[in-house]
């Protein structure tokens, strides 16, 4: 799956450093919204790498050993 959540981390952290020191009350809110999109994407790809990874493991225990080899 594409998509790094510690890259999105650190983009949201660099959100944070701008909104800290920005000296108007709407650069400081749209980075802080920034930042959070970034740390919601990052929970959303882990959810979804942990949803393919479940779905992996139930496809093995699916399919046959047997018709796993072919």
């Amino acid at each position: 799956m594409p998509g790094d959540p510690n890259r999105c981390r650190e983009h949201a952290r660099c959100c944070a450093e701008i909104a800290r020191h920005a000296t108007s009350r709407e650069v400081r809110e749209h980075f802080t919204s920034l930042e959070k999109s970034w740390l919601r994407l990052a929970s959303e790809i882990e959810t979804g790498q942990r949803l393919l990874d479940l779905i992996g493991e139930i496809s093995r225990d699916l399919v046959p050993p047997a018709e796993a080899a072919e």
